[in-house]
């Protein structure tokens, strides 16, 4: 990563130590624990001394077990947003990845998914309880958002979109080098 100096200053990033979960040997389960412990020392006073209220987990993964610890300050509340591959392959984790999913989902004050078919996979993670479950389709308010109807676009002019985070998987370059081939319409 980007030394501290290169990122955003209204930004704190913290690696979240998932090892345990992943190779259950003494060396990785005390490393995450103590990792674990001092990042959770140092979220759990920012969140106090800057009142935040709600904490919003984007994909739940094995290296949220944090965010259920944080749950447990005074006045906080705990959001999980679920978009897809993090709920669809959840089987396909270890069962103690599972298990911390599980219990994020399980002290989530709401679950945000964006398709029934994924408001059914987190029932299925939680069968014997009722989940705080939201879907909103794509994850925004279209209703919010909508922008006013464009002019007419000039003549062999072509608009172009792409929506996605810029993780490596998402191959961002690529899709930027296909619409520069991209044919103009004659």
């Amino acid at each position: 990563p980007e030394s501290d100096d290169e990122r955003d200053s209204r930004v704190w990033y913290r690696h979240i130590p998932p090892s345990a979960f992943h190779c259950l040997r003494c060396r990785t389960i005390a490393s995450t624990l103590v990792r674990g412990s001092l990042i959770f020392w140092q979220l759990a006073r920012y969140i106090t001394a800057k009142q935040v209220q709600t904490i919003l987990v984007i994909f739940p993964t094995d290296a949220s077990w944090l965010f259920r610890l944080l749950r447990l300050l005074p006045g906080t509340r705990l959001i999980v947003s679920c978009h897809g591959n993090d709920i669809t392959k959840y089987h396909e984790r270890s069962a103690l990845e599972r298990r911390g999913i599980r219990g994020v989902f399980t002290a989530a004050d709401a679950i945000v998914v964006f398709a029934d078919h994924l408001a059914e996979k987190v029932k299925s993670i939680l069968p014997s309880r009722r989940p705080p479950i939201t879907i909103i389709p794509n994850c925004v308010d279209v209703n919010y958002f909508t922008l006013p109807p464009p002019s007419a676009p000039p003549k062999n002019h072509r608009t172009l979109v792409h929506v996605s985070n810029f993780a490596p998987k998402k191959r961002t370059p690529d899709i930027i080098e296909a619409f520069a081939k991209a044919e103009l319409p004659k």
